[in-house]
């Protein structure tokens, strides 16, 4: 890639990043996998603990099992914050990666295009959907805690 910077390319280097696009974008592919996981476990342990405290509501000193949603809640978030970041440097790299392989071409490249789009809903859907369950989960456990 260095001589791809400084202007020198031959054939090995362009084959090189090539290949280095293809696993990326796999990459890249498996970040979104692991941070929809990420949403789909979260939701589930969520939703069995409040069946569980539905069908056994807690008394007395055992109120504090209505914080447990919150708590994997948060958890969950902080595990999709870091997913996040992982792919905004993947993405970085790959629109680095794009540019200097097409040079003076267009398109660019997906990933240059994906980034630069002001219509990709992706990232507002993760926040939303983290957004709305953290207050769903933080508005029932202030509810059961102090109403029981």
């Amino acid at each position: 890639m260095a001589r791809m910077e400084s202007g020198e390319r031959n054939e090995n280097d362009v084959k090189f990043a090539l290949q280095e696009h293809s696993l990326l974008r796999g990459e890249l592919r498996a970040l979104v996998s692991d941070l929809r996981s990420a949403e789909r476990d979260v939701l589930a342990a969520v939703g069995v603990i409040w069946g569980f405290l539905a069908l056994h509501p807690p008394s007395g000193g055992d109120r504090w099992s209505w914080w447990a949603p919150p708590l994997f809640t948060v958890l969950g978030l902080g595990r999709a914050w870091t997913i996040r970041a992982h792919m905004h440097a993947t993405e970085d790299y790959l629109k680095l990666l794009e540019a200097e392989l097409t040079k003076g071409s267009r398109p660019h490249g997906y990933q240059t295009h994906f980034i630069s789009s002001t219509r990709h809903p992706r990232l507002h859907a993760v926040r939303l959907f983290w957004a709305i369950l953290t207050l769903c989960t933080l508005v029932v456990a202030f509810y059961k805690f102090f109403a029981t």
